[in-house]
């Protein structure tokens, strides 16, 4: 069995390992040494602990971070046109955006979009007892909808 201070040694060499931060791996460092030499342990016996607690391996190093230019980029969806998927695949908030602008956008409440939801069958994962009220809270905190009325709403022009 390992001793408690000799993995906390280890793990700080593994966080200095892992970490693309010279300034925080320094720390990390420096703090292991600093335990090393006040508890007397050698480090033989941190190398011990690093293969019980790795399995032998060194603990992986983390890639560069990327910068905004080397990130891949995304097409950008409309605000209000869901893609096309079927029904399986099809998030509530976008089962009800359909249902809206099929309705030409009037206003609606929950229950009476979660009966078209239904009906047309956009949405057929929910298990709730309540799926309107899902909608009725997904409505109200989505920067897509507004509230025209207490419980009624459409989608944001």
């Amino acid at each position: 069995m390992v001793d408690a201070r000799v993995v906390r040694i280890a793990k700080l060499r593994a966080k200095a390992h892992s970490t693309n931060y010279p300034a925080e791996a320094d720390s990390f460092r420096r703090k292991a040494l600093d335990l090393m030499n006040r508890h007397g342990i050698s480090e033989d016996a941190v190398q011990l602990a690093v293969a019980d607690i790795f399995g032998g391996h060194p603990p992986r190093q983390r890639s560069a971070h990327r910068s905004e230019a080397q990130r891949p980029t995304q097409p950008r969806r409309s605000a209000h046109r869901p893609t096309a998927k079927p029904a399986e695949r099809r998030s509530m908030v976008e089962a009800t955006m359909c249902v809206l602008e099929e309705q030409d956008n009037r206003p609606m409440g929950a229950r009476e979009i979660w009966a078209l939801i239904e009906q047309r069958g956009l949405y057929t994962r929910s298990r709730g007892k309540t799926p309107w009220a899902t909608i009725g809270a997904k409505l109200s905190t989505d920067d897509r909808f507004e509230r025209v009325s207490p419980g009624r709403y459409r989608l944001r022009l």
